[in-house]
């Protein structure tokens, strides 16, 4: 099989269609999302390289695809433009993300912190759950501090606090 430009053309094309359409769905919807991209991709995807393979190449096959691939695209990249809730549910996913990752720098920075995790759960908004112990109340107390001044999830998120002090730790440490 002879490789023309045209096709070398298309195949990195397709390729880069996949890709984004998986970066775009995690991005949106998490892994699950970007599953089912993919998935819608390669349908896709699969259907232009049939058409381009064949001989003589069909251009009817290839305008239909073409003219129903460039709405199903941009459903998948702009879900919002269908259904304007979507927008809601795509501003909650970043939310959630943003908290996670700000907490998740905010314990690694201090190793008092060590031991708290984070969960989160959209119900109407957002809410983030801390999870864990310190060693000392004064841990505590700068936690809830630093939460409040360097995060923008406590302006964001309903915060839910499961922390307890470690009691044989702060004993053990002022003996």
């Amino acid at each position: 099989m002879q490789f023309s430009m045209k096709k070398m053309l298309v195949v990195v094309f397709l390729c880069a269609y996949v890709l984004a359409a998986y970066s775009r769905g995690n991005y949106l919807h998490g892994s699950g999302g970007a599953t089912l991209y993919v998935f819608v991709a390669l349908l896709m995807t699969l259907l232009f390289a049939r058409a381009v393979w064949r001989k003589p190449v069909e251009r009817v096959w290839l305008v239909l695809l073409t003219v129903f691939a460039i709405p199903v695209s941009l459903a998948f990249a702009y879900p919002a433009l269908i259904n304007p809730q979507c927008q809601y549910f795509i501003d909650q996913q970043a939310t959630e993300h943003q908290a996670r990752q700000e907490l998740a720098a905010l314990f690694a920075d201090d190793p008092a912190f060590s031991n708290l995790g984070v969960s989160t759960v959209q119900v109407k908004g957002v809410n983030v759950m801390i999870t864990g112990s310190v060693p000392t109340e004064s841990d505590l107390e700068r936690l809830m501090c630093r939460v409040q001044e360097e995060c923008d999830c406590y302006e964001m998120c309903g915060i839910l606090w499961e922390v307890k002090v470690d009691k044989e730790r702060e004993s053990l440490t002022t003996q």
